[in-house]
């Protein structure tokens, strides 16, 4: 505790002589590691509240490196894959995402660190089927390393839904404008 009533954090380092006379003497030194403790609290805060979102993310958040390495996933990042958390634990993004070859995925990636986006893709599930997805990517950097945040949203239903009102649009386009059928429209 200093003068001023402020708690300061202290590192110290020594090492001891033996004198003649067969007492010890230390020598050492004493330096001030409060700014570097505050830091580790900080960083040990925004870990913690990373596992909370993690732990409480209805859509599948994950995180990858530079090159596609998953680095970090929720529960329902896996379960929309049809994984264990275990079995997808060492990941590529080539593992699941249909649309990105491997040859492009660190540009890709580089891409969405530098522009925040949203977009669309396909990812295949442990059974082999595809499902369309959503993701809202974004990137950050932690000691100079840069990463990507990804939150992906299962759209297959939305996809299929708008597909299908595609198709009975021109279905009805097709019917209107044939010579073939006449449409009549009675009131009560």
């Amino acid at each position: 505790t200093r003068p001023d009533g402020s708690i300061r954090w202290l590192r110290g380092n020594s090492i001891p002589q033996a004198e003649p006379d067969g007492s010890t003497l230390w020598h050492g030194f004493i330096s001030d590691v409060t700014d570097r403790k505050a830091e580790e609290k900080a960083i040990e805060s925004k870990a913690k509240n990373l596992v909370a979102l993690l732990e409480t993310a209805s859509d599948g958040i994950h995180i990858v490196d530079e090159v596609g390495s998953l680095i970090q996933f929720s529960r329902s990042f896996a379960t929309m894959l049809g994984y264990s958390m275990e079995e997808i634990r060492n990941f590529n993004v080539v593992d699941w995402d249909v649309d990105i070859p491997r040859e492009n995925v660190p540009a890709r990636i580089k891409a969405v660190i530098e522009s925040p986006q949203t977009f669309n893709t396909r990812h295949r599930r442990k059974d082999g089927s595809i499902i369309d997805v959503e993701i809202h990517a974004k990137g950050f950097e932690i000691d100079e390393k840069k990463y990507l945040y990804a939150s992906s949203r299962d759209i297959t239903e939305r996809m299929r839904s708008a597909k299908k009102i595609r198709e009975l649009l021109e279905e009805q386009s097709s019917m209107l404008n044939s010579n073939i059928v006449g449409i009549v429209r009675l009131a009560d």
